[in-house]
């Protein structure tokens, strides 16, 4: 009969699982990380589009205006 208990892995097959779910959980965190960095990357450029919709919109309700009343 075999030396390890049933239904245990032998020490070779528990290191390899340690160290495959270290590298996913180091992947996924990278992951994570570039996410996030997205993000704030859309939030930063939907701020600025607001923005620049809200330029446009005042040059153009400008250009609407009479220029003088005479």
């Amino acid at each position: 009969m075999d030396k390890h208990k049933a239904g245990e892995p032998d020490h070779s097959t528990a290191w390899t699982e340690r160290r495959t779910n270290h590298r996913l959980r180091k992947l996924i965190d990278q992951m994570q990380a570039g996410i996030a960095e997205n993000r704030l990357d859309l939030l930063m450029h939907g701020h600025r589009l607001n923005e620049l919709t809200k330029e446009i919109a005042e040059l153009r309700r400008q250009q609407r205006e009479p220029v003088g009343k005479g």
